[in-house]
């Protein structure tokens, strides 16, 4: 029983006198989202209705809305809007981010979350030290919606969107000695992925584009005494 104490001990003292970093252990890993087809259902649709009543609807339906309405150009029939989001990780998909992290004695600390999530707290081993990570994560964008007449009775809204998203990011050396701070910016796109730096992949969850436009047929439902037909 005393040798076995005495081991503890020694393992305790070694690992702490000798190398510290030889106590933790851990890893690091980062998964890019699958690879998606984008049906332009997402962000196009097509009714059976003239443009003037569309587009009427549309402005109803925008002006009481989060989105801030930037221009409105009814000469070439284009909306452009801004917005900003509580939830990034909702309407932009970067994959998965996970780490874990063991001292000697310690439970293992696990942590895994979405890439785009708004305040990620975890800790990482690098290079044998503890690294505690802390991000601020924004994300805002532009959307234009453009309107186009097929025929007197037929018309089209296309939503294309570009999305902003802003990292924040500080380490700290065993949580208290800050060592790095960094803003990243990561855009993309309606129907595209994106890459930083090789290796985040980001790509749009067409939330934001879908929501867009089944706000705008809730508007043209009440116009049309709760009928709306869809033209695929």
């Amino acid at each position: 029983m005393i040798n076995k104490i005495a081991r503890s001990i020694l393992a305790i003292a070694t690992c702490s006198f000798v190398v510290s970093c030889s106590c933790l252990s851990g890893q690091f890993s980062y998964t890019p989202p699958p690879s998606a087809h984008f049906s332009p259902s997402l962000y196009e649709r097509i009714y059976p209705y003239p443009l003037e009543q569309i587009w009427d609807a549309s402005i109803d339906y925008i002006a009481d809305s989060f989105f801030v309405i930037d221009h409105v150009i009814k000469d070439s029939k284009i909306i452009n809007l801004s917005f900003g989001v509580d939830r990034p990780e909702k309407y932009l998909d970067c994959g998965t981010t996970e780490s874990w992290v063991s001292g000697i004695f310690e439970k293992k600390r696990l942590y895994s979350f979405p890439t785009s999530s708004k305040y990620p707290r975890y800790e990482i081993n690098k290079d044998g030290s503890l690294v505690c990570v802390e991000r601020n994560v924004n994300l805002n964008g532009k959307i234009n919606i453009f309107f186009t007449e097929i025929n007197k009775n037929k018309t089209k809204i296309r939503v294309k969107t570009r999305y902003i998203l802003q990292y924040k990011a500080k380490d700290y050396l065993d949580c208290k000695q800050l060592l790095t701070s960094d803003t990243i910016t990561v855009s993309a796109t309606t129907g595209e992925q994106s890459t930083y730096r090789d290796i985040t992949v980001c790509q749009p969850t067409h939330l934001l584009e879908s929501g867009l436009l089944n706000g705008i047929e809730k508007k043209i439902r009440k116009t049309q005494g709760g009928m709306v037909s869809l033209i695929e």
